[in-house]
């Protein structure tokens, strides 16, 4: 993590501040981070290569500690079986919610979920803090997801990644509805592919503009 320092005497830089290694190894991937909106939380994703290990870890940033003791585990998940991994996480616009996209390697076993909504509580005991309580497989059983996002108003979900091996659109959005009942609170609103060859695309990146009227993408196209 690097503080950003912009009135003193050298001028505008960046300092460390603090650096940890989730899985303790040197070839752990780190592919998605993503802070809770009030700033004292830090989701981190990707591929931890010790098995069992939990992809998805929660950290408690406390800036006012010393360096080495700044971030500390609070919870952690593993919603994407060993040897997937999660590429893509965002906290919901009042850090209730997180949601995780999840992207398996060639050759991995089939995954049913690639995209899971966890509810996020650090009042509860280590262990219940996340509770999944939405999923869904946008890719209908395909590559998986590299993007998420939610709209500010925390009302849509946009989910994006790579789909090779059946039709569907690469970019779907959801209306997210956390008061239905499970397996009802996930519903496409909308979808589209962005096919400019022919051959398909890959969207790596999503975003919401503030009043949640459009949706910017950012994408490899890719050649016949």
């Amino acid at each position: 993590i690097y503080k950003l320092i912009t009135s003193d005497s050298v001028g505008s830089r960046f300092i460390s501040i603090e650096s940890i290694n989730p899985g303790g190894n040197n070839d752990d991937e780190i592919e998605t981070l993503s802070w809770s909106p009030n700033g004292q939380y830090l989701a981190v994703g990707g591929l931890l290569n010790n098995i069992p290990s939990d992809n998805l870890i929660i950290y408690l940033f406390n800036p006012s500690l010393p360096e080495g003791f700044r971030l500390s585990v609070i919870e952690s998940a593993n919603p994407s079986g060993n040897n997937h991994s999660i590429q893509s996480v965002d906290w919901s616009p009042y850090g209730k919610y997180l949601a995780v996209g999840i992207f398996p390697p060639v050759f991995s076993p089939v995954m049913n979920n690639h995209l899971i909504v966890y509810s996020f509580n650090p009042n509860t005991p280590m262990g219940s803090r996340l509770i999944e309580i939405a999923s869904a497989d946008p890719s209908g059983g395909g590559d998986g997801i590299l993007a998420v996002s939610w709209s500010p108003n925390g009302q849509y979900l946009a989910v994006g990644g790579f789909n090779q091996s059946t039709p569907v659109d690469d970019i779907i959005v959801y209306n997210f509805q956390p008061n239905l009942p499970t397996g009802f609170r996930l519903n496409i609103i909308a979808s589209v592919n962005p096919d400019f060859s022919g051959a398909g695309a890959v969207i790596y990146s999503l975003n919401w503009s503030p009043e949640s009227s459009f949706l910017a993408a950012g994408m490899i196209t890719l050649v016949v």
